[in-house]
């Protein structure tokens, strides 16, 4: 997981509904699983600022860290 296919279903899902916040993380994190780091943190940025919820914004720094690094996600980013 994820596979090509997997991965460009989420992109299309996400465009098709990008205030999805969950849509937005699940499809960011596919990308850095293969590795597609740039195209992840550039998808996370916009959450960094999300006025609704300051869990969100905490997970997509942590995502965004690590994707810089070109680094892939771990459990701990998850947990806070």
């Amino acid at each position: 997981y994820p596979s090509e296919t997997d991965v460009l279903l989420l992109i299309q899902a996400r465009k098709a509904a990008p205030q999805v916040t969950s849509l937005t993380v699940n499809t960011a994190v596919a990308l850095m699983d293969i590795g597609y780091y740039d195209e992840a943190a550039a998808m996370l940025r916009p959450l960094l600022t999300d006025p609704h919820d300051n869990s969100v914004s905490g997970l997509a720094r942590r995502l965004i860290d690590r994707a810089q690094k070109k680094q892939r996600p771990q459990k701990e980013d998850f947990d806070s």
